[in-house]
């Protein structure tokens, strides 16, 4: 351990001014520390979904890990936080001022914006509230009971009705922090969002235009024309029904601009044989009541992209995707089963994909498709089977104008089917640099499709475990399975571990690109992109010691993300929440499954992203301090500017940042060559990235190895330097009598004299 302590005897090479000449030395006024602030504007950070940001400057793997990083405050807001918080910087306001804004919806209808000028690069400010915007009556959570609430199913072939819901008004919900059970009172008080649904999804901003898009599920007893500019956001009354209404909101004053309810305008209608079309008109047409609008929004060459699916799993639902300009006027649709039913779009919340030609990617859930029984795929040729446009269960490439391009079908739907294994409850996400794209499913199967000239398989492999708790390497097929059916005492589809939401993808010098998952009941993983073979390389790259939480089946593992400052080594950072390990007792074990109910707390992990076998650090190391509160599903911690910010279902946002740190930003030398005993100054500037004012008197900057000339004594700041704030520091120094090349290292000191911070690059200067 490096040691401030040193004899006045063996100060001998260079020296620190004496006292007197430090003290007549020029102030190095502070400075505001000014690189561009990271815009988090939609979510995953990017449309290609790779939840990786590649511009954090603070955080890393030593900062973290430094004993430094804590919960700094708690943003208290009304309403759980599905959706993804997201950042605006440099917002010009009405009085000529530029602020941070951070952006957070809830269920309960309400739109925050808060100024987070002050919690940028270390600031030690709570966020100031900008406006506050209410956006229409949000929808009971006890609306529509989930789909095992009023079926009993064997698999999905054999269902009959349990007991009808009981018609007293009110019906009560589980109280949050309890136990739904689904196989008490008649299979009543099952329900996967508790207590109300308003915004679900994670919004989408324009940031030139100045709006914030969003879709909220409410009560309304109104429909209205689009082009009357008209929003009927007052209370609902009890000939209300719920709609998934699309809004913009001005991003300065948090206004309502347009609104519209997706599937109002007739052109979005659509023809098929569904047994839910309109007796009428023939046209199928969004069911509002059944369906949910969960994947994330995308927003491309502006247009506003909508995806849908059910509302647990109530028939009859279909899987929608809509597309708005940004003035809310309808363009496009598509629906995945015109002629069937199911096919949602929910992806775990995770968004569209879209690419750099404007095309959207999906991934729908269970459902029927062309062939006999739904499942012709498997057991005719579809070339002799009438073609009726229905992709359940499947990847699809659309174009811009939302018409299908590309299909790709798994080889075994009728098994999924069944047993609920679909693909979609991962989200589509693009691979750097290349024309793949990624997903993953409730098998915890990796898909890699080539997306140019068509969707096609490149690869296809068991990323976690399988149903029989077994792992496997290279590519998955159909004879795995049958041999796991076989096996005696093997029930693979009730021992699978899902993939929710979507990996986080991460290029470093040292790995090279990486694929980061953390399936349910499983080990984190990575996996490397082979740059030769155009595949991932088997087995992972890396995995964690620990798994995501252990009891059955306790959805819904990890939902992670990476910070980075580019590809540097050490920068990165595997951000991870999930649910409390600890939760293995009987309140949290089946049916009542913490990814499904809202009763699970919540724990946030940091991994050093080339190292994942522990995690550097964890929320519930010091859970007084920096306790998660509720765990908020498919949601994923937000790293921005020396920030993680954690959407929570305790109506909070929790926001991660370091008590007492030193960025190091540039050291220089008067002159790189001198004569024995002559003078020269040593130029260092820290940035001030923690949350603690440094004091004259108290702070100061050293010299940390023996070898560079200078002894290790504390040389003073020349003024007071505030969070966020950077500061040069100018060192007279005395060259050495002896001739040779001196390295020059200098780290700050704090009050307690302990060295905090980056060390600065080592500086060489010749003495002759």
């Amino acid at each position: 351990m490096k040691s401030l302590m040193v004899a006045l005897g063996s100060i001998v090479a260079v020296t620190a001014a004496p006292a007197s000449v430090q003290a007549q030395a020029p102030a190095s006024p502070a400075r505001v520390f000014t690189p561009a602030p990271v815009a988090v504007l939609t979510q995953r950070y990017d449309n290609a979904r790779t939840a990786a940001n590649l511009n954090e400057h603070i955080l890393n793997v030593s900062s973290v890990e430094s004993g430094q990083f804590q919960k700094l405050y708690t943003i208290v807001v009304a309403g759980q936080v599905y959706a993804q918080p997201l950042l605006v910087p440099h917002v010009s306001f009405a009085d000529g001022t530029y602020k941070n804004v951070l952006i957070v919806a809830t269920m309960t209808n309400e739109v925050y914006a808060f100024e987070m000028s002050d919690a940028i690069y270390g600031g030690p400010s709570s966020p100031i509230l900008l406006w506050n915007t209410h956006v229409g009556t949000p929808v009971a959570g006890d609306f529509m009971p989930m789909s095992s609430s009023v079926y009993r199913c064997v698999g999905k072939l054999m269902c009959v009705p349990t007991n009808p819901r009981p018609t007293s008004s009110p019906w009560a919900l589980p109280p949050i922090g309890l136990s739904p059970r689904d196989v008490v009172n008649g299979g009543y008080g099952s329900y996967n969002i508790n207590p109300s649904i308003g915004i679900v999804s994670t919004p989408v901003v324009d940031a030139n235009l100045g709006r914030i898009f969003l879709v909220s599920k409410q009560m309304t007893s109104m429909t209205y024309a689009t082009e009357s500019d008209q929003c009927d956001f007052g209370a609902a009354t009890d000939k209300a029904s719920p709609e998934n209404r699309l809004i913009s909101l001005d991003l300065q004053t948090g206004a309502i601009r347009r609104c519209v309810d997706l599937g109002l305008d007739p052109n979005s209608w659509k023809s098929g044989l569904a047994s839910d079309r309109d007796p009428v008109t023939h046209k199928i047409r969004l069911n509002n009541r059944n369906q949910m609008q969960r994947p994330a929004l995308l927003l491309q060459n502006h247009e506003i992209y909508a995806g849908l699916a059910s509302h647990q799993d109530t028939p009859p639902w279909h899987g929608w995707i809509f597309a708005y300009d940004e003035d809310l006027q309808f363009k496009n649709d598509w629906i995945s089963t015109p002629n069937a039913m199911g096919g949602g779009v929910w992806q775990s919340g995770s968004g569209l994909a879209g690419d750099s030609q404007g095309r959207v990617y999906a991934m729908t859930g269970n459902g029927e498709r062309d062939g006999p029984l739904g499942h012709g795929r498997k057991w005719l040729d579809l070339s002799t089977w009438p073609l009726l446009h229905n992709y359940a269960g499947m990847f699809v490439q659309l174009s811009p104008d939302l018409r299908m391009l590309r299909p790709y079908p798994t080889d075994d739907e009728l098994y999924r089917e069944v047993f609920d294994e679909d693909v979609g409850s991962s989200g589509p996400v693009l691979i750097p640099e290349t024309p793949f794209v990624l997903g993953g499913d409730k098998e915890a199967k990796f898909f890699v499709l080539n997306t140019n000239p068509e969707l096609s398989k490149q690869q296809y492999f068991q990323a976690g475990l399988e149903g029989c708790e077994e792992k496997h390497t290279g590519d998955d097929s159909a004879e795995r399975r049958k041999a796991s059916l076989r096996s005696i005492g093997c029930l693979a589809p009730l021992q699978n571990h899902h993939i929710h939401g979507a990996p986080a993808l991460w290029r470093s010098e040292t790995m090279g690109l990486m694929a980061y998952v953390w399936p349910e009941r499983d080990n984190l993983l990575a996996f490397r992109w082979n740059e030769t073979t155009q595949r991932f390389d088997m087995p992972p790259a890396q995995e964690s010691a620990m798994t995501s939480t252990p009891c059955y089946p306790c959805m819904p593992g990890g939902m992670v993300s990476v910070s980075a400052d580019g590809n540097k080594s050490r920068t990165g950072i595997l951000w991870a929440s999930t649910t409390d390990r600890s939760l293995t007792n009987s309140l949290y074990s089946f049916p009542a499954t913490p990814g499904v109910t809202n009763v699970s707390p919540g724990v946030l992990y940091a991994f050093d992203a080339e190292n994942l076998s522990q995690p550097i650090w964890s929320s519930d190391t010091n859970p007084q301090r920096d306790g998660t509160g509720l765990f908020a599903k498919f949601n994923l911690p937000v790293v921005a500017d020396g920030r993680v910010y954690l959407a929570t279902f305790s109506n909070e946002v929790d926001v991660f940042g370091l008590r007492e740190w030193a960025k190091y930003l540039e050291i220089h030398l008067s002159q790189s060559a001198v004569a024995t005993g002559s003078s020269l100054t040593a130029s260092v500037t820290f940035l001030n990235a923690g949350t603690t004012t440094w004091t004259t008197g108290s702070y100061g900057v050293a010299g940390t190895n023996a070898t560079s000339g200078i002894v290790p004594l504390r040389y003073e700041l020349p003024a007071d330097v505030p969070p966020g704030t950077e500061v040069t520091i100018d060192i007279p120094m005395t060259a050495p009598k002896t001739p040779g090349t001196y390295s020059l290292q200098l780290q700050m000191v704090d009050s307690k004299s302990q060295w905090f911070g980056e060390e600065t690059d080592v500086t060489k200067y010749t003495v002759q």
